[in-house]
């Protein structure tokens, strides 16, 4: 008999983004075939702890933050000993790989990195600092997953990473769940008027976002059709939005209703989807989007939708600065300018697919 597979997974928590929604997709698929899966949390909690599979382990640090959660995993590692390790998120893999090696275990350490580092907004202090300990530190880790081929080419200048140490793994946003989810009803007044454009914006309310910018965008739109405009998500950025959207007169046009559980039946309902962000690490929801059979019209940031979208033959891709494209782009799609899809594009973005080249790294380490 085949000696059962164990993976030790350490994030902060299971809070609402794209990056956790995609682990929980591939720690649900993982212990679904049999992987033993232990999940360290620095804190139990977040909102997709609900969606996480009865068969993955939690192990809750409870610590107050990432920075005293060092001491906690160093204990963990030498009690353990654990093959190998999988992080996810800047700090979290700073920390692992630190931990790691004070621990003195033989403990394999894969990353992931979720974002194109070098255009992640910090003061310049912490940015320099980030840079010295990423430029340090990640060459110590065993592998390194990022999410598109430019992120794989930005790592590897910006942190000094060589290139066969990276390996581009697509995430896995492609699940049944989300086709199932897709089918319900959004309960939202706006799509249910078949005669009402409705935009859908979905990401946390943060800067890398840049929501601000869709706002402007819209009130072009809202100049020209009468649409609306839903934006899905939480974030620190929630009353500097909501001002902005009192300044333009958009009060009765736009609705920001939070983090929703099923964001899919939104998508699959929708008259088009954006995405206004300075930076992506891939861009999952553009993903989601498709699948779920929405039209998109993105900025071209770096990185990922121009991969996603395949130079933009499966969506519209307008320059980053260009507010009056974007808009008229919008505007477009809403009268029937719209891109399809084949399935066969969407295989690469399937958990099944996802998982098969993680396990494939795993396996190789």
């Amino acid at each position: 008999m085949e000696k059962e597979k164990e993976l030790t997974i350490i994030i902060e928590n299971l809070a609402g983004g794209g990056a956790e929604r995609s682990l929980v997709n591939l720690m649900n698929y993982l212990a679904e075939k049999g992987w033993k899966i232990i999940l360290i949390m620095v804190k139990k909690e977040g909102v997709f702890l609900d969606q996480l599979s009865g068969r993955v382990r939690i192990h809750n640090i409870n610590a107050k933050n990432m920075y005293f959660s060092i001491y906690p995993l160093i204990r963990y590692f030498k009690e353990n000993a654990p093959k190998l390790v999988f992080s996810s998120l800047d700090l979290m893999n700073l920390i692992t790989i630190i931990a790691v090696r004070l621990a003195r275990v033989d403990t394999k350490t894969i990353i992931q990195v979720v974002n194109f580092v070098s255009l992640q907004k910090r003061s310049k202090i912490k940015k320099l600092l980030e840079k010295a300990l990423m430029t340090f530190l990640y060459p110590r880790a065993n592998k390194i997953v990022v999410l598109s081929k430019d992120a794989a080419i930005d790592l590897e200048k910006y942190a000094k990473v060589p290139r066969d140490q990276i390996k581009v793994i697509y995430s896995p946003n492609i699940t049944k769940e989300l086709l199932n989810m897709a089918k319900e009803n959004p309960r939202h007044p706006w799509i249910h008027n078949p005669t009402l454009p409705v935009i859908l914006a979905i990401g946390r309310l943060n800067e890398q976002k840049n929501f601000s910018r869709l706002l402007r965008v819209f009130r072009k739109v809202k100049d020209e059709i009468d649409a609306r405009l839903i934006i899905l998500g939480e974030g620190e950025e929630r009353e500097l939005l909501t001002s902005k959207i009192h300044s333009l007169g958009l009060s009765e046009v736009v609705d920001m209703p939070g983090f929703v559980n099923n964001p899919y039946a939104f998508l699959a309902n929708t008259t088009v989807f954006v995405l206004s962000s300075d930076y992506e690490g891939l861009a999952g929801v553009v993903i989601e989007a498709l699948a779920c059979g929405a039209p998109v019209v993105s900025v071209d940031c770096q990185s990922g939708p121009r991969e996603i979208l395949h130079n933009g033959k499966y969506g519209i891709l307008v320059p980053m600065n260009d507010e009056e494209y974007f808009a008229m782009q919008i505007i477009e799609t809403i009268n029937g300018n719209i891109k399809h899809v084949p399935e066969t594009w969407l295989e690469q973005f399937a958990v099944e697919y996802s998982a098969s080249e993680y396990i494939k790294l795993f396996e190789s380490i």
